[in-house]
């Protein structure tokens, strides 16, 4: 199917118009070289697609995405694709431009020698372990490409996007609910002197809220 180009964001993203004249984010190798509005662009030529909404696509998404490179567009695609493997995912377009957008900002701020620790790193390890292994995939993908070397850390961060989609959460409040789990073990281990390690205690224990059941929380003496 062949699409009519609208707007050129940069050499390899435009927003095009399918045949029913809606607006699609389109993103291909090469895919605007000595090409201008109006012309046509074949399904060949295509490597992503977004369907363009207010909802998902305000400025600071098409600012971003005029900015991105197919290697950070790739990348999300192959992490996202191997998690639909291990699990079920029901993944919207939002969501990878949001882990786009995370890779993207992950390794410039690498090369730039700025380093984020991730402050949940056990927990995540621990209450998302499948979200995690995929994280890790993610992780080897981005330093062989770029040939680099970021630390375990950035697979926690890209566990909790995959997190966020299997709980319909945003990854901010995805944080959230680990921060709180790390806020419960803590609490635990002050006042039982308990040891967080092997067996699992649901946290319905702890808290009424049913979206947080998903997390168990593990306590041996």
């Amino acid at each position: 199917m062949n699409m009519k180009i609208k707007k050129i964001l940069n050499n390899s993203v435009v927003i095009s118009l399918d045949e029913a004249e809606k607006e699609i984010i389109v993103m291909g190798k090469g895919i605007a070289y000595a090409k201008k509005v109006g012309d046509e662009i074949t399904s060949e030529q295509i490597t992503k697609k977004f369907i363009l909404s207010p909802k998902n696509c305000p400025q600071r998404v098409l600012d971003l995405l005029s900015n991105i490179t197919l290697d950070y567009v790739e990348i999300a695609d192959n992490i996202i694709q191997y998690a639909k493997e291990k699990m079920t995912l029901d993944t919207q377009d939002s969501i990878y431009i949001a882990l786009i957008d995370h890779i993207q900002a992950s390794i410039e701020r690498y090369k730039e020698g700025t380093f984020i620790r991730n402050k949940i790193l056990w927990e995540i390890k621990n209450f998302y372990s499948e979200e995690f292994d995929i994280g890790l995939y993610g992780l080897k993908l981005i330093n062989d490409r770029f040939n680099i070397s970021m630390p375990e850390d950035e697979a926690g961060f890209i566990a909790l996007h995959i997190a966020s989609i299997r709980t319909n959460d945003n990854i901010q409040q995805t944080y959230k609910v680990t921060h709180f789990i790390q806020s419960i073990t803590n609490i635990v281990q002050i006042l039982f002197k308990y040891r967080v390690r092997h067996r699992i205690v649901k946290l319905s224990s702890f808290c009424d809220t049913p979206s947080l059941f998903l997390h168990p929380i593990i306590f041996t003496t």
